[in-house]
C-alpha cells in the first residue's frame, strides 16, 4: 500500500496514514486520495508532485512539505487539501470546484514558463495560456499556500476578464517579488554566468521580468546574453559572444543535462535576450 497505516503506543491501529517520501509515490497516494473521496473528479498522474485535476495541472510541492513536517497527521492535511479544492453540493451529491474571488486571488497569480509538450498531459482547450518563444508557453496559475493551481477558462469566464489581463497581473505580480532577488555571478573560464536560484518555483519564470534585459546586462561585459530554464528552478545567463565559445559549449551541455535531470524540465534550448525582449537562440549557429 501507498499509504503506511500507523499504531500509537497502545499497539492500537489510528485512523492516520503516513504517505511516503518518494516524491512519486505521493503524487499517485494524493491521486488514490482524491479518487477515493471524490470519485467524479477526473484526476491523473502527470510527474512526481503533478497532477492533471480536470484537465488542469495541480503542484504538489508545498502539500509534500506540509505532509513531511507532520506524518503522522499526513492524510488528514491531503483529505483538507482536498476538501479546500471542492465542495459538496448536497442536493445533486456533486462536489463542485471551489470559485475564488477575483479580488481575493489577483495579487497570487503568476506567470509558469512550460514547453508546449505539457498539453499532451493538461487539456488545451480548458487552460489559460498565451504561446511563447522557443516552443514554449506562458501559462498562469494561482499560487496558494498549499498549492499551485493553473487558471481554468472557466475562471476567466466567471472574473469577466480575459487572457491579457491575468498576463498582466501575473508579469506584475512576478516584477514585484523578484524586487530584491539575489543573483549569483560566477567567474569561470571564458567568461562569467549569471543564476538565479531563489527555488520558489518561479526561477525559470523570471526570464518574463519586464527589465530581465537590464537587470542581467550589467553583470557582463557585453550588451547582449543568452538565458536557459532547463527546468522550472533554474535560470542561467551567459554571454552571447564569441569570444566566449568554450564557456557557451560548457554551459549548453550542461543545460542538457539539467533538463533530463531536473524535475519540472522545461526545454534544453536557450533563449537570447537583448534590449528588445526575448526570442530563441541559437549559439551553436552563432559561433
Amino acid at each position: 500500500s501507498l499509504c503506511q497505516r500507523t499504531t500509537n503506543k497502545g499497539g492500537d491501529m489510528s485512523s492516520e496514514f503516513e504517505l511516503p517520501d518518494s516524491p512519486e509515490e505521493f503524487s499517485v497516494a494524493v491521486m488514490l486520495i482524491i479518487n477515493e473521496a471524490r470519485p467524479e473528479i477526473d484526476v491523473s498522474y502527470v510527474k512526481p508532485f503533478a497532477l492533471a485535476v480536470e484537465g488542469r495541472r495541480l503542484d504538489l510541492q508545498n502539500l509534500y512539505r506540509m505532509v513531511q513536517f507532520d506524518k503522522e497527521r499526513g492524510r488528514e492535511i491531503v483529505e483538507r487539501f482536498v476538501d479546500s479544492l471542492f465542495f459538496s453540493d448536497g442536493d445533486n451529491n456533486k462536489h463542485i470546484e471551489r470559485q475564488y474571488d477575483f479580488i481575493d486571488v489577483q495579487d497570487s497569480i503568476l506567470p509558469r514558463v512550460y514547453h508546449e509538450s505539457v498539453f499532451e498531459s493538461l487539456n488545451k482547450e480548458m487552460m489559460v495560456w498565451t504561446p511563447w518563444v522557443n516552443d514554449c508557453i506562458v501559462g498562469y496559475v494561482i499560487d496558494f499556500p498549499k498549492m499551485t493551481m493553473s487558471i481554468s477558462r472557466d475562471q476567466l469566464d466567471g472574473w469577466n476578464v480575459d487572457v491579457d489581463d491575468i498576463d498582466f497581473l501575473a508579469r506584475r505580480n512576478l516584477n514585484r517579488m523578484s524586487e530584491n532577488i539575489e543573483i549569483s555571478v560566477y567567474e569561470v573560464t571564458g567568461g562569467r554566468v549569471a543564476l538565479m536560484n531563489v527555488e520558489d518555483g518561479y526561477d525559470a519564470s523570471r526570464i518574463l521580468l519586464d527589465d530581465i534585459h537590464g537587470i542581467i546586462s550589467p553583470l557582463f561585459d557585453f550588451e547582449n546574453f543568452y538565458v536557459g530554464v532547463p527546468a522550472r528552478d533554474m535560470f542561467v545567463a551567459f554571454p552571447a559572444v564569441s569570444e566566449s565559445k568554450d564557456l557557451i559549449l560548457r554551459v549548453l551541455d550542461r543545460m542538457k543535462s539539467e533538463y533530463i535531470n531536473l524535475p519540472y524540465p522545461i526545454t534544453p534550448n536557450v533563449f537570447y535576450v537583448c534590449q528588445d525582449g526575448v526570442c530563441s537562440g541559437y549559439p551553436t549557429k552563432d559561433l
